[in-house]
């Protein structure tokens, strides 16, 4: 292209200017000897020729390097040239640059390399990319301090691009904000920026509409705890003020002291395809934060210590410790409607792959849980002194969780656990009204909202704690006596189903467990498959009503500890139980009793174990037993919807089974050649009564003494 210099006197700014024209674009050199670029007391400031140019006409503005040590183009006001971005192009030579202090400055359209062209620390807004760069940042690999140059990028929002021209790393010195909505950090090939100083975290996000994607995120050290050491820490100023819209993708987060995604009071997010190892507590933590999805991420090697009491978590969603869940600034809501789907979590030596406290309808689908002592942990959460709030409507579906261990030394694989009932400190006296006041009470303490109370027989839900002795409830109480309090069970909500539990339970405990079950209300696990678990392989303790347990398999059970006894497929302890177990197949795998280094001295030993007192109550169908040498054993006053009695030398037979109900169905079947004969005799069998939870009777239809030696199998429908 030939381009002319021509000079001639404009009466568009009425002086003469040098100006290049190409094609339709004029070049117009603004002096850098004007006070002030923003103002148009001189016709060669900016300001001035922007002014002559106009919205609409093309043009270019050239800053030119004029001086061996650079070119300053000084801003004296804040300027707003965000008019002209569609038709002037900002060229700033290597060597030039603004001055602009704490003034702002919004830019049109600017052509410049990898140079720097603003100093000062006022916001720079701009539609376009901005680089670090231009702000005079240096991937030189820790000569220069980056902290400053890419805060300033990042301050005026937009669009900020990390390329590392050079190859280095940005090094930082401390914590890099992005607190202007719609700001976003990004980078095509994995630019790194590295934090230089010890228990400083690496980028905080405070406003909505935020991202970060392709950028690597090296800490300083990750083998002890540091908490200000979060790689990425998103979050809100208070449970009243959520921030929204974040998203955080194809990240490389490693070696730092805390956390590799740390985020609270945060709505609208989504976590996707980062790699996140070498930190020291947790991968990836939401508190008090809803509806988002952490997908296709890979977590690894976090490894806890003594300061974190081994407490180290792949991925973790929580709340903090208060008593209030409201949303009003002062509470600490739970996390909310989160999927954690396809991820892969690994090397969690001394905790948990993924933790979920006091949360409410979290899912977890689809992810690979591998080397950790402990897999999913679904559990409560604390007012600050107990934990008070179970967790709601979770769903564990799809997942493989394998400890990697084959000497039976994991954990759990899987806890879903609510909160048992106490007896709380002090008494009440109700009134007839909402509002109670407690006589020694610690509510603080001792309850969290939502929580059911009982006084006096009557029971009502907890909706504010105002201190100790003051709360209110959901329904007016009657005007009755001073009396003790009671905190009811509160039950953890949701489902289990077609997960792979492979090689977890202690086996050198007589309550290891792949799978523990507490404080349960209508959870339903279904489909599992439970492989080699130490000791016992679904371990129910108490509290679970409504729980059904269907299909799937249960494949050797083993332990080594000789004072145990056995190694038990379902275990059904403690009280208040209630269990329906069908079509689960209780297998036969193809190992020896050789586990790693340790021998399967108890191997199948049961299918089923049914102890406790009679408010447990089991119904069992259609299970199949295979190699076990006892495929169901009662003890205790616990009772399954099945079981053998001999006939008493009598006309009638009282059967003992909890599980029975006014409109059972029983059915009787012959185990012995008398009972054989009897039933088709004179003397045949019919149940004559039924005590509901208590028992059914059998009496012969002539009324006739039975020989007191027939046996007989029933089950109850």
């Amino acid at each position: 292209m030939r381009k002319f210099k021509i000079t001639f006197i404009t009466f568009l700014i009425g002086v003469l200017l040098p100006v290049y024209v190409f094609a339709a674009s004029m070049v117009y050199y603004p002096d850098p000897a004007v006070a002030d670029q923003g103002a148009t007391a001189s016709s060669r400031s900016i300001a001035s020729i922007l002014a002559a140019i106009g919205t609409t006409n093309l043009a270019v503005i050239e800053l030119s390097d004029t001086k061996t040590a650079g070119t300053v183009y000084t801003i004296g006001q804040s300027v707003n040239w965000s008019a002209y971005i569609n038709n002037v192009t900002l060229r700033v030579m290597p060597g030039a640059y603004f001055s602009h202090g704490a003034y702002t400055m919004s830019m049109m359209k600017i052509d410049a390399g990898f140079h720097q062209i603003f100093s000062g620390t006022g916001a720079v807004t701009y539609p376009g990319k901005k680089y670090p760069e231009w702000f005079g940042a240096k991937d030189d690999s820790g000569t220069t301090d980056n902290l400053n140059p890419i805060n300033y990028a990042l301050r005026g929002g937009g669009a900020v691009e990390l390329v590392a021209p050079t190859g280095g790393y940005y090094k930082i010195t401390d914590v890099l904000t992005m607190g202007v909505a719609g700001t976003r950090l990004f980078s095509n090939s994995n630019a790194e920026i590295r934090q230089a100083t010890s228990n400083k975290g690496g980028i905080n996000i405070t406003a909505s509409n935020c991202s970060v994607k392709g950028v690597k995120l090296q800490g300083p050290q990750h083998a002890t705890v540091q908490t200000s050491e979060k790689a990425i820490y998103v979050y809100g100023a208070d449970s009243s003020a959520y921030i929204s819209n974040i998203e955080i993708s194809e990240n490389i987060i490693t070696n730092w002291g805390y956390a590799g995604i740390w985020s609270q009071f945060v709505s609208d997010f989504n976590y996707e395809d980062n790699d996140i190892s070498s930190i020291h507590y947790t991968g990836i933590s939401t508190l008090s934060s809803e509806d988002g999805t952490i997908n296709i991420n890979r977590v690894n090697d976090m490894p806890g210590s003594a300061a974190t009491s081994w407490n180290a978590y792949g991925i973790a969603l929580t709340r903090g410790n208060h008593y209030s869940l409201a949303a009003d600034g002062t509470g600490l809501p739970r996390s909310k409607r989160i999927v954690v789907s396809n991820n892969v979590i690994w090397d969690i030596p001394t905790w948990e792959c993924t933790d979920t406290h006091g949360a409410e309808g979290i899912a977890y689908i689809n992810n690979s849980l591998y080397a950790c002592d402990r897999g999913i942990m679904i559990g409560t959460s604390s007012n600050g002194t107990t934990d008070v709030f179970p967790s709601l409507n979770i769903s564990v579906n799809g997942n493989v969780i394998d400890s990697g261990q084959t000497n039976g030394s994991a954990n759990y694989g899987i806890v879903f656990s609510g909160l048992a009932s106490a007896t709380l400190t002090g008494t009440a006296d109700p009134t007839a009204s909402t509002a109670l006041v407690g006589s020694g009470t610690t509510f603080t303490t001792e309850l969290g909202e939502e929580n059911v109370i009982t006084i006096n027989g009557e029971t009502r839900t907890v909706v504010t704690i105002t201190d100790n002795t003051h709360l209110t409830v959901d329904l007016a109480f009657t005007d009755t006596a001073a009396a003790s309090i009671t905190r009811e069970t509160a039950a953890s909500t949701g489902s289990v189903a077609g997960n792979s539990i492979i090689n977890y339970g202690d086996e050198d405990s007589a309550t290891g467990n792949a799978v523990f079950l507490f404080a349960t209300e209508g959870l339903s696990l279904s489909g599992n498959n439970i492989i080699n678990p130490g000791t016992i392989g679904i371990f129910i303790t108490g509290e679970n009503r409504g729980l059904s347990i269907s299909g799937g398999s249960i494949i050797d059970p083993w332990t080594s500890r000789a004072a145990t006894g056995e190694a038990v497929g379902i275990k059904v302890a403690s009280t208040n139980n209630e269990v329906v177990i069908s079509g689960v197949n209780f297998g036969r795998g193809i190992k020896s009793t050789v586990r790693g280094d340790s021998t399967a001295t108890y191997l199948r030993s049961s299918g089923i174990r049914v102890n406790g007192d009679s408010t447990n109550k089991v119904k069992l169908s259609s299970n199949l037993f295979l190699g076990y040498t006892n495929n169901i054993v009662e003890s205790g006053t616990g009772s399954v919807s099945q079981g053998t009695f001999t006939l008493g030398a009598a006309a009638t037979t009282v059967v003992t089974n909890y599980n029975v109900g006014i409109a059972s169905k029983i059915h009787l079947t012959p185990t012995n050649a008398a009972a054989a004969t009897l039933m088709g005799s004179a003397k045949s069998l019919y149940i004559s009564a039924r005590t509901a939870e208590t028992s059914f009777t059998v009496a012969t239809a002539d009324a006739g003494n039975a020989g007191g030696t027939e046996t007989f199998y029933y089950t109850i429908e």
